[in-house]
């Protein structure tokens, strides 16, 4: 990307978008919407394209987290390891996890750590971001 509006790679070319600097991102655009004889379909399909490529990035990046080291923190919490009669919210295990080191600014990591909450024997939901474990 050279900041040419005519250096959008071809659909199937996605691994070009790799290594996208926001600077450059922004003069393409501008580039694009300066040119008047530059179509929106072009500006609609490179953009389409970089959020393509953040998509695959972020779910690449959930991919790679270690559930099982997240399910040993969420037991070593001291709610799980001693359990009681009030609800613990998923926000206090957040700030738990955040707290132990887990990069908890994944996009859709609290579906993540929520999917691995409800996989412990024991564990009841009880409403929204609301869980329950049974003693």
């Amino acid at each position: 990307m050279t900041g040419s509006a005519l250096d959008v790679p071809a659909t199937a070319d996605i691994s070009e978008l790799k290594d996208i600097r926001i600077d450059s991102l922004i003069n393409n655009i501008k580039v694009m919407i300066g040119d008047e004889k530059q179509s929106r379909e072009h500006l609609k399909h490179y953009i389409s394209k970089i959020e393509t490529h953040l998509n695959l990035h972020q779910v690449k990046e959930l991919n790679n987290v270690d559930r099982e080291e997240i399910k040993s923190l969420i037991l070593k919490h001291p709610y799980f390891k001693n359990p009681c009669n009030y609800n613990i919210r998923m926000t206090a295990i957040m700030k738990y996890l955040k707290k132990k080191g887990l990069n908890v600014n994944i996009k859709n990591i609290d579906l993540l750590v929520d999917e691995i909450i409800m996989s412990i024997d024991g564990i009841e939901k009880k409403g929204y971001d609301k869980y329950f474990m049974k003693k």
